[in-house]
């Protein structure tokens, strides 16, 4: 699908596979690949509107935010999802999930590309939360943020899930919250190759628990646990 190059509006310039406001889009088995759009959700743009299904793949889909997904103001659950080689220009390789909304996500990041922030993931604003649960997030890119950037309040709760090999930091928080429950990366960055980068780099009075048993938190040097 395309959405094109006109006025910046929900009709003409986001989802390029699919457009939903105020309503419900499941996506069981669904593939979700290749879609184009110029601005916001290269496969699904959603407003005011819930997502749920199992067993999906979003593939090979470009946009400028949220190369696979992009959402607002709204709620979605996915099981066995897989998020493979999207590209947003600018925040959210796979999913940018902002103002106000939630994400439960349980499956595969792999091979985002984000320009500037959240190769896998981007969450902004405060009322925004994404769980992370039994995923794998793995040599996903970007400028910040190669895994997950999460900023201005957002929270990111991530359980029983790898994260490695994300370049740009594995996980970068500029105010606000996460934590991490029996996590298990083997690096969460890219700091083996690239010594100077952060597996886990907070800002301006983030807060991040690794309280949690079986937690570890990898760097050039090693592993430590928490």
């Amino acid at each position: 699908g395309w959405c094109g190059d006109g006025e910046d509006s929900e009709a003409t310039s986001r989802g390029g596979g699919v457009s939903v406001r105020d309503g419900r889009l499941q996506v069981s088995g669904a593939n979700l690949s290749g879609n184009v759009c110029r601005y916001g959700g290269g496969g699904v743009h959603a407003v005011d509107s819930d997502i749920d299904g199992y067993g999906s793949t979003f593939d090979r889909n470009e946009a400028g935010t949220g190369g696979a997904v992009r959402m607002i103001r709204s709620d979605m659950v996915l099981d066995a999802a897989s998020f493979t080689d999207n590209t947003a220009r600018n925040n959210g390789g796979a999913l940018a999930v902002v103002r106000n909304s939630t994400a439960t996500v349980q499956g595969t990041f792999s091979a985002n590309v984000a320009g500037t922030m959240g190769g896998a993931l981007y969450a902004d604003n405060a009322g925004t939360s994404v769980v992370l649960d039994g995923s794998t997030v793995e040599y996903n890119d970007a400028r910040w943020g190669g895994g997950a950037y999460v900023t201005r309040g957002a929270s990111l709760d991530v359980r029983g899930s790898t994260f490695t090999a994300n370049s740009g930091d594995g996980v970068y928080m500029a105010s606000s919250d996460a934590s991490f429950s029996t996590m298990k990366p083997s690096h969460m960055g890219a700091s083996d190759a690239m010594g100077a980068e952060a597996d886990l780099r907070t800002l301006d009075g983030s807060i991040m628990d690794l309280s949690a048993s079986d937690s570890l938190v990898c760097d050039a040097s090693g592993c430590s646990s928490f």
